[in-house]
């Protein structure tokens, strides 16, 4: 169902020396099986102690948009500020 069911962090060294980390979370998902809610827990504790949220989106999937709307109002629902959240739309060279 899932690559990552819980969170990994990873240091990134910048081409300016300085550091950053990235975290892989559990994807958001509507009706999510009560066996992650523990998963998507920790996903929710690491989105709010963020600086920014790269949204990774396939944009291949036939309900991309459908997804966006979802964790746009999760965030919304969180209170976490909409002005940090990036969307990225992944596989987009496999569109026609």
């Amino acid at each position: 169902l899932f690559m990552t069911l819980d969170p990994v962090t990873r240091k990134l060294q910048l081409p300016n020396s300085k550091q950053i980390l990235i975290t892989d979370t559990v994807g958001f998902i509507q009706k999510l099986p009560t066996t992650l809610v523990a998963a998507f827990r920790a996903t929710l504790e690491e989105i709010g102690e963020t600086s920014a949220i790269l949204h990774v989106v396939d944009i291949t999937h036939p309900n991309a948009a459908e997804h966006v709307n979802v964790v746009t109002e999760v965030l919304k629902n969180l209170g976490v500020n909409q002005s940090k959240s990036i969307i990225i739309l992944n596989k987009a060279d496999l569109l026609s």
